[in-house]
């Protein structure tokens, strides 16, 4: 799953994101979601 293809159709940068699925699977997904300026956690 390509992320970059679908930010601009998403508020990314507003939410939170829960990721569910095989390892492989969530550490590209998370690294794709850092790269497009996600936080690695989001504040409390």
């Amino acid at each position: 799953m390509e992320l970059n293809l679908i930010a601009k159709q998403f508020p990314l940068l507003g939410g939170q994101s829960y990721i569910c699925g095989p390892t492989g699977f969530m550490r590209y997904a998370k690294q794709q979601l850092l790269s497009l300026g996600l936080p690695a956690q989001a504040p409390i």
